[in-house]
């Protein structure tokens, strides 16, 4: 008897997202703009985190008529909390031809929620809603570092070298992120002074960071 695998569906994710307008006056969201982990679900629960942030943002772009593809762009903003993702969906699958121990993965995820779960819900409960923060997500590495470092070299020939340095990358601006956004949040009273498109294009970039480290999270 021979097992086949067979894929029935599937939705996709895109390694640059979220995917920038190609036109004028023309938003994509939803699947379409690509604003979802490779973690998470798709379709309309993907909008749901950035529901507020789009409306806002559709009614500010509106507002003060910049619908061009480069102001829209602001509306689909690199986000490291997301692309940090991309080196966790690596580390859950096997490229073709790819050899690893049968149980790597299994043991992998089991020792990472088994982690997470000890450092409680302040930092599992976010995680699993698809919002990774910058803080709980070194708190984890640390510990799982120090308790399985195993886990680690292990993971290194499966998802490659440039992989995870890329990876880091991302990594070191959710740190940003989060001060970024910190700062941003003391300066925000005096953005409501200035005129509507200034407004916009400074609001938009607070968005970014506050999205972007998984502080909406903290304020939903």
């Amino acid at each position: 008897m021979q097992f086949q695998r067979a894929l029935f569906g599937f939705f996709p994710c895109y390694r640059q997202s979220p995917l920038l307008p190609a036109w004028n006056r023309i938003l994509a969201i939803g699947d379409s703009s690509s604003s979802q982990s490779p973690l998470s679900f798709g379709g309309f629960g993907a909008m749901i985190r950035h529901l507020k942030r789009l409306t806002n943002g559709i009614h500010a772009a509106l507002e003060s008529d910049v619908l061009n593809r480069n102001d829209l762009a602001l509306l689909q903003p690199y986000q490291p909390n997301l692309a940090v993702t991309w080196l966790f969906q690596r580390a859950m699958s096997v490229k073709v031809g790819q050899a690893i121990d049968p149980d790597q993965i299994n043991t992998l995820l089991s020792n990472v929620f088994q982690e997470m779960e000890h450092l409680g819900d302040r930092v599992l409960k976010p995680f699993l809603q698809d919002v990774v923060q910058f803080s709980a997500l070194l708190q984890t590495l640390a510990r799982v570092s120090i308790i399985h470092p195993g886990l680690g070299i292990k993971i290194i020939p499966q998802v490659g070298l440039l992989t995870l340095l890329e990876w880091l990358i991302h990594f070191i601006n959710l740190g940003i992120y989060s001060g970024l956004y910190s700062l941003g949040r003391s300066i925000e009273p005096w953005l409501r002074t200035l005129p509507a498109p200034q407004q916009y294009y400074y609001q938009r970039l607070l968005d970014a960071w506050q999205y972007g480290s998984g502080n909406d999270y903290l304020e939903g």
